[in-house]
This record gives structure tokens, C-alpha cells and sequence, in this order.
């Protein structure tokens, strides 16, 4: 506002406090001095008067608000629904870091009750049939940090030859009592069979993690890896493909390397691997991450296990499309999930 550091007299200085509220979260003051004009002063004295002014932005602690966040950065329907969706989430918000207008888009027969909505773009409703509720709404703002950007596939304790990823997926029909461990090709279930992962870490290393049919996956401290340990030279990344009429719960481990995490898909695979599928089934209940930020994800069932007040459920990927009435939780004290929010940046003098 007419500062003008060319001025003789003109002084700025920048403080930067790292812990400027005493709780770990910087501020930065700024101090601005120059001359002023003097009009009738001056036939009067001589004297020089300067004014003064300071400023501080205080940075505050990330809230952790959202429970869905798309990291594509320019898609349109980022987040979007796909027929008729009931999404009843108030404790939840979500996140699109794409600056298209359409980034989030909802159409068709829909409800959508959430919290907080963080738009790097604007969205977009259409038809009279789609409702839209939400607390508080910010568009054409700042992108939501990656929460899980610094996570790799670490810790499998081997990996597999080209033959054994070629040979194809572990097919399982029936009942079956999974370990963790190394399944080269992945893994594939049909049937009606009755599942029961043990607690653990499971790679699909080169294969995808697919189920069709009935019966039901059940997982307590469970992380599901899709990865491919031959890179580019050999195999493929595999992708989560669950639909049928199977009932899913899986619950993520609290604590360790995957604290949190339900479904990891390895952050190397080609954005040409097309969508993640976890939709269709009788139940379904993921109390965790799922992260996949490469690849898109459908998601959504048609009936919820539990209430969505006695899970944590997070979805971090590169866009996200919505079916039926998914279970979205908050409840994420002591789940060990990352927060997901953006960083607010206030004046407070």
C-alpha cells in the first residue's frame, strides 16, 4: 500500500520464529518503516515523521479434517459419483487437488452429507435429484499435502522370479486361512469361501489382489501391498479388484512401518493401470487407508458392516469415483492413520 523500498528512509525486516505460539508452529513477522508525506507539516518544521507497521501470519497445526483426498492435479470428476450414492459422512471431509472446474462432480441420484470440502478447483452438481450438504467450503484453493508421500514398499522378505509371477495368481475356492507373506502373482478368490487373513503384511507382488462371488475376507492388523519387485524389466502391477457379493472387513494394523494403512498400491506403478475396484459387495467395512496414488479407485457397497462412528476410514488416491452407500468413519483416535488436512495460515496481529 504505497511502500517504497527505493525511499532513503525505508526499512523492512522479516522475523521468522519457528515455535511461535509455543506449540511447534512458526510464525513470520514482518516490519515495515518509511517516511511520510507531509503536506501542511512541513511549512511549519522540518522534521522527518516515519510511520510504522507490523504484521505476523501464524501457521497452525494441521487438522487433520479430511477422509478423502484425490491427488490428481488436473483431472476432471476427481471425486465423483456414479449412479445413485448415498455418502452420510458429517464428521469427514474431502479434498481435490485438481484445478478443473468439474473436480468434484456429483450427478444423478445422490446425497452427500460431509464436512469440510478443500477444492484446488470448483465443482460441479448436477440434476434436481443431487444434494449436497457440507460445513464449510474453500475453492480454487491451496493443494492438500500427500500425508503418506515419504511411504514405500519396504520389508518384504523376498521377491519373486519372472516364472512365478507369470504362473499367475494363488486361486482360492472355498475356505481358506491366509499368512502374511510374499504371494508372487497375487492373489485370486472365488466361490463363497469363508476367508481369514492372519495378522500381517501381504504383497502381491506382480499380481493383483481379486475376489468375485460370495462368502466373505476378513482381516484384523492386516496391510495388503500391491507391488512388482521385477520393476519395468518383468511382471505387472496389480491392482485391488473386489466386486460380487463377497463381505469385506479389513482392519489395519496401529502401529509399525504400515500403521494405519489397509491397501497400499506401490507408488511405481504406471498411471496406465487403469482402476482400483472395491465395489458391489454385501458388506463392506475398511477401517484404515486405503492409498493409491497412482491409480484411480471405485469404491463403494451396498450395505455398511458397522456404523461409520466405530471405524476409521481414509481414501488418499489419484481420483475417486463413488458407488451405493458406502461407509465413511472418523473415528480415527488411535488407528494410527497419518491426518490428512492442509496447513491455514492466519493474521493474528
Amino acid at each position: 500500500n504505497g511502500y517504497d523500498p527505493a525511499d532513503p528512509s525505508a526499512n523492512l525486516s522479516v522475523v521468522f520464529n519457528a515455535d511461535g505460539d509455543g506449540l511447534g508452529n512458526p510464525s513470520v513477522q514482518v516490519n515495515l518503516q518509511q517516511r511520510a508525506n507531509s503536506w501542511f507539516s512541513k511549512v511549519l518544521t522540518s522534521q522527518v515523521y516515519l510511520i510504522k507497521t507490523t504484521a505476523t501470519a501464524q501457521v497452525e497445526a494441521n487438522d487433520g479434517v479430511f477422509c478423502m483426498l484425490s491427488l490428481d492435479p488436473t483431472a476432471n470428476h476427481a471425486i465423483s459419483t456414479s449412479g445413485s450414492v448415498v455418502i452420510d459422512a458429517q464428521g469427514c471431509g474431502l479434498a481435490v487437488n485438481s484445478d478443473s472446474d468439474t473436480s468434484l462432480y456429483l450427478n444423478g441420484n445422490v446425497f452427500v452429507n460431509v464436512g469440510d470440502v478443500h477444492l484446488a478447483g470448483n465443482f460441479d452438481v448436477v440434476g434436481g435429484a443431487a444434494e449436497f450438504n457440507y460445513t464449510n467450503m474453500r475453492i480454487h484453493s491451496s493443494q492438500t499435502p500427500d500425508p503418506y508421500a515419504d511411504l514405500t514398499v519396504t520389508g518384504a522378505p523376498s521377491s519373486c522370479t519372472h516364472a512365478q509371477q507369470n504362473a499367475g495368481p494363488l486361486s482360492i475356492h472355498g475356505d481358506a486361512n491366509l499368512t502374511p507373506g510374499v504371494y508372487c502373482g497375487g492373489i485370486s478368490f472365488g466361490g463363497n469361501g469363508v476367508i481369514t487373513l492372519a495378522p500381517g503384511t501381504y504383497y502381491m507382488d506382480g499380481g493383483s489382489f481379486s475376489s468375485q462371488g460370495g462368502g466373505s475376507i476378513t482381516g484384523t492388523g492386516v496391510t495388503i501391498i500391491l507391488t512388482n519387485s521385477g520393476g519395468s524389466s518383468y511382471g505387472s502391477y496389480g491392482n485391488i479388484d473386489v466386486h460380487g457379493n463377497r463381505s469385506i472387513s479389513l482392519t489395519a494394523p496401529t502401529s509399525g512401518t504400515y500403521g494405519g494403512v489397509a491397501i497400499y498400491q506401490d507408488r511405481n506403478t504406471p498411471t496406465s493401470c487403469g482402476n482400483n475396484t472395491i465395489t458391489g459387495t454385501a458388506g463392506l467395512q475398511v477401517d484404515g487407508t486405503i492409498y493409491t496414488p497412482s491409480c484411480g479407485i471405485d469404491f463403494g457397497g451396498n450395505t455398511a458392516v458397522t456404523s461409520a462412528t466405530e471405524i476409521c476410514s481414509k481414501i488418499i488416491s489419484k481420483t475417486i469415483t463413488y458407488h451405493g452407500n458406502p461407509t465413511i468413519g472418523s473415528n480415527c483416535d488411535g488407528h494410527g492413520t497419518r491426518a490428512i488436512g492442509a496447513a491455514a495460515v492466519r493474521l493474528v496481529i
